[in-house]
């Protein structure tokens, strides 16, 4: 094998060389051809080397190695479990007290939430205001002065149903004015719950002054 391959070497090499050759001699023909026959072409032969192919190295081989492992005689087996270790607990009752009889247990009532009951609202009648009572002209020669106080009721409508005196002024010119002012006063009606209602025993005090009097 390695003689076939330096063969193909050395043809190689042969087959370079001819064709050197023949290319400068076709040029040299060109050149004549162009007119350029006076010049003198000097042949040079240029030794050409050629640097032959490194041999092809093949690797052998490798060396199949064979091996045989030997177990022997001996037997492989599983280790034995370990026994699990017996732990033995003891329990010390302690002595039981008491009594056997079954405890009864009141049943337990609630009790009823009671909500008290809305008071009712009550509302007095009030003396609207108006003219003041025209003051006696026998009370103010005499100068007379005191407090008239007076009992009224007061019906659904505002208006004065009886009057009559609780406790007088000391002069009865001037109580009868007084009685005679509140009988013809309007008032707001008295009201329970909102509603509109008579009312009886409503008092309305009125103070006689004689420095109102001379305004």
């Amino acid at each position: 094998m390695y003689g076939a391959m330096r063969n193909r070497a050395s043809n190689s090499s042969q087959l370079a060389g001819l064709s050197i050759a023949a290319l400068i001699t076709a040029l040299a023909g060109v050149a004549l051809a162009n007119g350029f026959g006076q010049t003198i072409i000097r042949m040079i032969e240029i030794p050409i080397t050629f640097t032959p192919l490194p041999e092809e190295v093949i690797p052998e081989d490798p060396i199949k190695r064979e091996t045989t492992l030997d177990l022997g005689s001996e037997t492989l087996s599983a280790p034995e479990p370990l026994a699990a270790p017996i732990i033995t607990f003891t329990f010390d009752d302690p002595p039981f007290t008491g009594t056997t009889e079954p405890r009864v247990i009141a049943p337990v009532i609630p009790k009823a939430s009671v909500t008290p009951a809305a008071r009712p609202v009550r509302l007095a009648p009030a003396l609207i205001a108006q003219a003041l009572p025209e003051y006696p002209m026998s009370a103010r020669r005499a100068q007379q002065q005191g407090t008239s106080t007076l009992d009224v009721c007061v019906d659904a409508r505002g208006r004065v149903s009886s009057a009559s005196l609780a406790s007088g002024s000391g002069h009865a010119t001037l109580d009868n004015a007084a009685l005679k002012w509140v009988r013809n006063a309007r008032f707001t009606p008295g009201k329970l719950d909102g509603v509109a209602q008579s009312v009886c025993g409503h008092t309305v005090v009125y103070e006689w002054n004689l420095a109102d009097a001379r305004q």
